[in-house]
């Protein structure tokens, strides 16, 4: 839907807006890897690659933004050229503030095994991670292959997400009462588990990001029932 313009150059630049999101997003998805490892494994020799990657991945969102000012200024694109731009805008705003929620995962994991913690919700807490990391793959194939069906499918799919983080606060509310001297790290870990809760918000965001910019439909304060009498 971004090529045979009347510009070819217009394509490419399009193009590449299309390719410098997707490598911010892949970026993330490295980052949130090393963070699970971090919080769940307690890897602290992760420190001096995430931040060189977080200085890319901000580099990336200011080019991008850059990109995306200077298109609608020469070109001044309508219809789904415009819509595409809006896409772009959007989900690159929420890949970086996926981004800050990712680090604080990093961060708060460090500060746990450094302080030689080791919560009994370890299980719950990468089942989260895991399903949040699967969510995030698929968030990018959808915006790649602009899958309007699947980025809905998705939307859906962050229910399972909500419901694993509940389960988990519970569990590490339970150690918190249980075992007074666990309270640093329990606030620690519910600091980062929050962080992965919001990942998965964003994703959705970027999901319906997507729908706008294939369907030209806004779906953002619809419930779920709604958005499948719409299917």
């Amino acid at each position: 839907m971004i090529s045979g313009h009347y510009s070819a150059k217009y394509d490419v630049e399009l193009l590449r807006l299309s390719e410098n999101t997707l490598e911010m997003g892949h970026l993330i998805e490295k980052q949130l890897r090393r963070a699970i490892q971090s919080l769940i494994h307690g890897d602290q020799l992760l420190a001096r690659e995430v931040t060189e990657t977080e200085t890319i991945i901000n580099n990336l969102e200011v080019e991008i933004d850059r990109e995306c000012v200077e298109i609608l200024a020469r070109r001044q694109p309508i219809a789904s050229d415009l819509r595409f731009i809006i896409m772009i805008i959007k989900t690159v705003n929420d890949m970086e503030r996926m981004a800050d929620e990712v680090h604080r995962v990093f961060k708060m994991g460090n500060r746990v095994i450094s302080a030689g913690g080791d919560p009994p919700s370890n299980d719950d807490i990468e089942q989260l991670a895991t399903r949040v990391h699967k969510l995030l793959v698929q968030t990018l194939r959808v915006f790649e292959q602009e899958d309007d069906a699947g980025a809905l499918a998705l939307i859906r799919k962050d229910k399972k997400v909500d419901k694993k983080f509940e389960a988990t606060l519970k569990r590490v509310k339970n150690w918190m009462m249980a075992e007074s001297d666990s309270v640093p790290d329990a606030i620690d870990i519910l600091w980062a588990i929050r962080s992965l809760e919001r990942v998965g918000d964003r994703l959705c965001n970027i999901c319906e990001h997507v729908i706008f910019y294939v369907k030209g439909d806004d779906i953002r304060h619809l419930d779920i029932d709604e958005l499948q009498t719409q299917d």
